[in-house]
């Protein structure tokens, strides 16, 4: 959770400097969300960065108990729901070469997370909440995805960007003071300058990496840029 307000506290103010050279109107499409009486786009801009949220939290807990190579791969299997989801909601069927890639990502979880996670059981250092973790954290990304799609018919990938790392931040304020109040503290890092640039380029990475992948599903729809 502190390493995830940290990315957040790195994020909000670099995208809020560019924000207006990427869409100059963001600042009066945010005033509208929030003084229109159709809340809807607010509930489902809120609702993808609260599913982004748990996805995260779910992920890092997933990476430390059953280490990345797992993880990783349990949490790339999203497509797999976000297609079906995808299709239920918005009309858009699966084409012959969606359904290809989907069988390629079933093998691929197959032939590398299964194998490690045979290994654990036989070695006795199997962890079920961690393989349950990254599972759901791939369900929460698929619906953060299928949440974003709806939220663009409405708003501008900016806009929506930037409410969504503010809903993590929030989130993440609340239960970090909340934790702090009955006694639950972040251990000391082995190094503070390590812990502050890591922050800092997994901000950046942060960035680019989810105000790309919000262009995708605003071009392309959250099934095919999930894929």
């Amino acid at each position: 959770l502190m390493l995830l307000w940290l990315r957040m506290v790195i994020v909000l103010p670099m995208l809020m400097a560019i924000a207006t050279r990427l869409y100059p109107p963001i600042w009066e499409d945010i005033r509208q969300v929030f003084s229109t009486s159709d809340k809807r786009p607010l509930y489902q801009v809120v609702a993808s960065g609260s599913f982004l949220f748990l996805s995260q939290v779910l992920i890092y807990k997933a990476i430390a108990d059953v280490g990345p190579g797992v993880a990783v791969t349990l949490l790339f299997m999203y497509p797999l729901i976000t297609v079906p989801l995808a299709w239920f909601l918005f009309g858009d069927r699966p084409t012959p070469l969606r359904l290809v890639v989907m069988f390629a990502i079933s093998m691929g979880i197959v032939f590398t997370a299964l194998p490690r996670i045979y290994m654990d059981l036989n070695a006795g250092n199997f962890s079920l909440w961690g393989v349950g973790a990254a599972i759901l954290a791939s369900a929460a990304f698929a619906l953060f995805l299928v949440a974003m799609q709806l939220s663009f018919r409405r708003l501008h990938p900016v806009p929506v960007s930037l409410l969504q790392f503010s809903t993590i931040f929030i989130l993440t304020s609340l239960i970090l003071i909340r934790g702090s109040c009955v006694g639950l503290t972040p251990g000391e890092p082995s190094s503070q300058m390590g812990l502050y640039l890591g922050g800092f380029m997994l901000g950046l990475l942060t960035l680019l990496g989810y105000l790309f992948n919000n262009y995708g599903v605003k071009l392309m729809g959250a099934a095919q840029a999930s894929i």
